[in-house]
């Protein structure tokens, strides 16, 4: 694979390093964006999933017995218990990685209708708009006051994503738009204006796997649930601040975690902010 710019990649700054835990479906997952030199790694194994993406330089390991080359903007995954090691290319490099369990792909594969945990034969893929989506949720994770209903969302699009396009033995599944979905998870939304919805909540209501309400809602409205959602409650947010409620009684009952949460969401949808709209 080559290490030259792929029409459309995105760009990530080398980091200082990062790590952050955090829950997805309830199950605890690492994120670590870190650079190193040119140091070699030792033959080790992970318990969990890693799954990663260069974000500069190559990572070059050995794995199940063949040398894997991975470039900047490509994916490098091992599976639980397979033997490792790293760095073997002696240039310095950087990655975007996720340590998570087995029990959490089983989940998201069981969303489309796959049974079982999935299973990779490669250690590295070339796809890039899989290592799009895995960066976007991964960076989502990393910001200090990230939004739990979005860092969900975008995992189970990068995770489903990747299971469809590169797990071993399954069919390529492409789920039609299903309206009783969308209509179900939709009246949820617009029922709910003061308070994110979880991602399972709404799964429970529209009587579908988190996934299929992801791809169904999106197909409906042109936004995935929580970007949509986050619409209704800036608009509800507006309606409040314009009938003369402070601002920061209007962030707390539409749902964000204070004024400045809300300024910046009204900002980069609307293009203003909520003292632009208050009342003199």
């Amino acid at each position: 694979m080559s290490d030259a710019r792929r029409p459309g990649q995105y760009q990530v700054d080398a980091p200082p390093a990062r790590h952050a835990v955090l829950e997805v479906l309830g199950l605890r997952c690492e994120v670590l964006h870190a650079a190193f030199g040119a140091q070699r790694f030792e033959r080790h194994y992970h318990d969990g999933f890693s799954i990663g993406v260069v974000t500069a330089g190559a990572n070059v390991f050995d794995y199940r017995r063949r040398r894997v080359e991975v470039p900047r903007g490509a994916l490098c995954l091992a599976e639980p218990g397979e033997v490792h090691d790293g760095g073997l290319a002696r240039m310095a490099w950087s990655y975007l990685d996720v340590q998570l369990p087995a029990a959490l792909l089983r989940e998201l594969a069981r969303d489309v209708e796959l049974d079982g945990v999935p299973s990779f034969a490669a250690g590295g893929f070339d796809d890039p708009s899989c290592a799009r989506e895995l960066v976007h949720w991964l960076q989502l994770c990393l910001h200090p006051r990230h939004d739990v209903m979005a860092c969900e969302e975008a995992a189970v699009q990068a995770l489903t994503r990747l299971i469809l396009r590169h797990a071993e033995g399954v069919a390529r599944l492409r789920l039609p738009p299903d309206d009783r979905v969308a209509r179900l998870a939709l009246e949820l939304l617009h029922d709910t204006p003061h308070a994110p919805v979880a991602l399972e909540t709404l799964a429970a209501q529209a009587g579908a796997s988190r996934y299929r309400v992801i791809r169904a809602v999106s197909a409906a409205t042109g936004l995935p649930p929580h970007a949509y959602h986050l619409q209704l409650r800036l608009q509800r947010a507006r309606d409040l601040i314009l009938v003369g409620l402070p601002i920061a009684q209007a962030a707390a009952a539409t749902g964000f975690a204070d004024q400045a949460h809300l300024t910046r969401a009204m900002r980069a949808r609307a293009g203003l902010t909520p003292g632009m709209l208050r009342v003199r």
